[in-house]
């Protein structure tokens, strides 16, 4: 895949620049639609556009605003808006976040992937450094919306864990990855990053099972006992 690197250049795209790059009605907003679209998502503009996906980012934010018009208001814009353009993009920024990660990959990672047909969905082995779950590891699935970035990914262990903060089908309660804390700029390495120290330090304000928390609060030797032998029973055999 060629390099999407956009070289030197400001750390941020200032709103002034951001709106030079969109249509003319964009910039003017001579329309009701592009008035309305753009007030709803201003702050998307101050978003700030670094490193290597700068562009992309840009061009994905762009397309997203365009995303909200329909028929005749798409055949107005100057750029020849096309409907496969915008389907496209989530999967752009998903390849290109697989293979940065792949190149330079965290130490409590392995075996990260997506099947070919779907670069939308990766899966990924965690390893844990903190008893009781560094005696095993835990197969991760990472699913990326078709909005993706503007919409969180959702974050599944498909290995059975014995945790406060993982549900019995696998869900995680990971506040980065929530709808109310997202952040567009957000890349799914910080998403893992976050989810390995979840792991590692429940965090037991935000319990998705309340019954392993309260174990934890009340008698976390037995706690620990207990997600041992679970962990030994249903945790996958670690890499060497």
């Amino acid at each position: 895949m060629p390099s999407c690197d956009p070289g030197p250049g400001p750390a941020c795209l200032p709103a002034k620049t951001f709106r030079s790059y969109l249509p003319r009605c964009h910039r003017t907003y001579s329309c009701v639609h592009c008035r309305a679209h753009l007030a709803k998502h201003d702050e998307l503009i101050s978003k700030s556009f670094q490193g290597s996906h700068g562009r992309a980012y840009l061009f994905n934010s762009v397309l997203w605003l365009l995303s909200g018009f329909k028929g005749e208001d798409r055949k107005r814009c100057p750029w020849g808006f096309r409907e496969e353009m915008l389907g496209s993009t989530p999967a752009l920024q998903t390849e290109m976040e697989l293979e940065d990660l792949q190149k330079d990959l965290p130490h409590y990672l392995r075996n990260l992937s997506s099947d070919d047909a779907d670069v939308l969905v990766w899966d990924v082995l965690l390893l844990p450094e903190r008893s009781p779950y560094n005696l095993r590891a835990f197969n991760v699935r990472i699913s990326f919306p078709e909005d993706y970035p503007m919409s969180p990914p959702t974050v599944t262990f498909t290995t059975k864990i014995y945790h406060p903060n993982v549900g019995d089908d696998g869900q995680v309660c990971l506040p980065i990855i929530s709808h109310q804390n997202w952040n567009p700029s957000t890349k799914a390495y910080q998403a893992l990053k976050a989810l390995n120290e979840l792991v590692n330090e429940p965090n037991l304000a935000e319990p998705l099972r309340l019954e392993l928390a309260d174990l934890l609060t009340l008698d976390s030797e037995k706690f620990h006992s207990d997600a041992e032998k679970f962990t030994l029973q249903f945790g996958v055999p670690r890499p060497s």
